[in-house]
């Protein structure tokens, strides 16, 4: 029981943070918690009195006091639970909305090595399922953990101030159960942690299996991915069945034996021995009754919150281990244009590789056209990542308008960056939501501009719904050529100071790449144009031509 204490205070100081603002609410709910407690106590004196009183010595004048009494005390106590739980709602809305809104905010911090180890199934598992232990851990752990430990320790001693006979009989029960708890919820919190492991891979596989539903069809797939599937289940079904047989013996078979068949048994056989002897009086024994209910009860919350915190401790220490996860601000100074962009002797491998970049120097000005090419595998598109910051070079430099990359602040660069990539990203939104992602302020002629720029206008006012057509997931509903010239539009909203193209044309049919081609070369004079590019046609957009592994200036 120390122990836990100890684990609960640790995990208390660590979600502090969380409950900045709302503190004082816990405070409230355990000076309520103790009022609630006392009222608990005061009502079944109102019974004892009813029955000695009221019943066996027939003064019906002491039953208006007697109800009154107890109905004021009853529905007090009710009130004050529901006030509590009101309380207890903020306090676990407040919680469980810093720790997602402070994950997520994390997710897009990381660096770009940790993107590429990423699991999706376990940054899932981090904002949905351990997330959710907070909701409890907030009143069940905590308040209602003390309010009831409280009512234990009250219970016994009223209970051996009452007939000690009896209540040595209930205090006998209580550690005998209670470590057939401990046992079991330790296997449970071996279950709990083999099933997250079987539910992250399950997540991350069927992310992965539903992003890539056309290579499943097109290759014939679905019988290998029912498979695959199939397993998970099964593993989820085996941990399922093992847990929920762990769950029913602690908190079903357990308690029934230790409250109905030892406990409650014992005590009517006991006390009714007791009264038979005249030792004990009934109104005492209905008393005693009701504090050994309350007692049962405090004994059961304990001894369940102690076994289900042991068997989420999985969870929440992966959770505290997230949370407490550190990520600099971002420091530099903010970009306000871009007039050049100079690259001197950069270099940079991969891990456990040979360099694939290697002294590459190269100076662009404002109004040029500069197309990269070169063989596949030979570092185009990292040379990209390297300019918008996505990756950090082993040596050399990158200066924008003379300021040195790593003295800018990233974000800011970004703001004056279009980066259009072979298959840019699209949500499952309307054409308009996609675009004014970028720009939420534009306006309609603003947005009109930018697609009539990047030669798809036309085409969405030839939709029935126009700019309000949802496009579904990555634009499923559109074409290559349509997906990658409303990316294009994205881009034109920005009204940035460089495009970067990133073999935007590679997947798409010549007429498509036409269209994207005439965009391009619109492009005003004032703006730098990078494209790496594999097709003649767009490489006589530019009027540079890179080829990496030569010197260029």
């Amino acid at each position: 029981m120390l122990k836990h204490a100890k684990y609960k205070l640790y995990v208390l100081d660590k979600t502090a943070p969380l409950i900045k603002g709302v503190r004082h609410l816990f405070v409230i709910n355990l000076f309520l918690s103790i009022a609630a407690m006392g009222g608990g106590f005061i009502v079944p004196l109102f019974y004892k009195r009813f029955i000695e009183e009221t019943i066996l010595l027939g003064r019906l004048d002491t039953f208006v006091p007697v109800l009154a009494g107890y109905c004021l005390v009853h529905f007090g106590v009710i009130g004050i639970e529901y006030i509590k739980n009101h309380f207890n709602n903020r306090i676990r809305n407040c919680m469980t909305y810093r720790a997602k809104l402070k994950i997520w905010q994390d997710l897009f911090k990381w660096s770009f090595p940790e993107y590429e180890r990423a699991n999706m199934g376990d940054c899932k598992m981090y904002l949905e399922d351990d997330v959710k232990v907070l909701l409890n851990f907030s009143s069940y752990y905590t308040i209602e953990y003390l309010f009831q430990f409280a009512t234990l320790l009250v219970c016994i001693v009223i209970l051996f101030a009452m007939e000690w006979r009896l209540a040595l009989f209930a205090v006998i029960c209580i550690p005998l159960t209670s470590g057939i708890d401990s046992v079991l919820s330790r296997r449970e919190k071996a279950l709990n942690n083999e099933q997250r492991e079987n539910d992250k891979d399950m997540n991350a596989w069927l992310y992965s299996s539903l992003q890539s539903w056309k290579e499943v069809k097109a290759l014939n797939l679905q019988n290998r991915q029912k498979v695959i599937f199939v397993s998970y289940i099964k593993k989820y079904a085996l941990y399922y069945a093992k847990w929920i047989n762990y769950w029913t013996l602690r908190a079903l078979i357990v308690p029934k034996i230790r409250n109905e068949f030892l406990m409650r048994f014992g005590l009517y056989f006991l006390g009714g021995l007791l009264v038979m002897n005249r030792q004990m009086s009934i109104g005492s024994l209905l008393v005693f009754a009701t504090y050994f209910d309350m007692l049962t009860k405090a004994v059961l919350v304990v001894s369940a919150t102690d076994a289900d915190l042991q068997g989420k401790k999985p969870y929440l220490d992966r959770l505290l281990q997230k949370l407490e996860e550190e990520y600099p601000d971002e420091q530099g100074e903010e970009l306000k244009t871009i007039d050049s962009i100079e690259l001197e002797n950069l270099s940079y491998h991969y891990p456990q590789q040979e360099a694939l970049l290697e002294n590459v120097s190269l100076s662009v000005r404002r109004g040029e056209r500069i197309a990269i090419v070169g063989k596949s595998g030979c570092g185009k598109t990292t040379l990209l990542k390297l300019l918008v910051g996505l990756l950090d070079a082993d040596g050399g430099e990158i200066r924008y308008s003379g300021l040195d990359i790593g003295n800018i602040k990233i974000s800011s660069l970004h703001k004056r960056i279009g980066f259009i990539l072979q298959n840019s990203r699209l949500y499952n939104m309307s054409i308009r939501e996609n675009l004014l992602l970028v720009n939420p302020g534009a306006a309609e002629g603003d947005m009109e501009e930018a697609c009539r720029k990047a030669c798809i206008l036309d085409f969405i006012k030839e939709l029935p719904d126009g700019f309000d057509t949802v496009i579904g997931e990555n634009g499923a509903k559109l074409s290559g050529g349509q997906r990658q010239r409303i990316a294009l539009a994205r881009a034109f909203l920005m009204d940035v100071d460089v495009y970067i193209f990133d073999e935007a044309t590679s997947a798409i049919d010549q007429y498509s790449e036409k269209l994207i081609n005439d965009a391009i070369a619109n492009m005003g004079e004032n703006k730098i144009v990078i494209i790496v590019a594999h097709r003649e046609s767009s490489i006589q957009l530019c009027n540079r031509v890179i080829r990496l592994g030569e010197q260029a200036g």
